[in-house]
């Protein structure tokens, strides 16, 4: 009967040693504040297009693009995504 009680014990025991605990942090940082300086306009033909990310197939990753003034395409009007 104590060799019942010792081996009960000593897996009880063993089960509790391989527990392991977890964090969970619900508050999220603030987002940075994100200042954009655009420059003056050079042309009337330009249009100014908005910093974005894209995506690099050969570094499969992406990588930001910052704002420009672009030249305007015919009747085309710049819409931002």
């Amino acid at each position: 009967m104590k060799k019942i009680i010792i081996l009960s014990a000593l897996s009880l025991f063993l089960s509790l040693g391989n527990c392991s605990a977890q964090v969970i942090v619900k508050v999220r940082p603030q987002r940075p504040k994100t200042v954009i300086i655009k420059p003056t306009k050079t042309n009337r033909n330009k249009v100014w297009k908005a910093g974005d990310w894209k995506w690099s197939r050969r570094t499969n990753s992406y990588y930001y693009i910052k704002g420009h003034w672009a030249r305007r395409r015919g009747a085309n009007v710049w819409v931002e995504g």
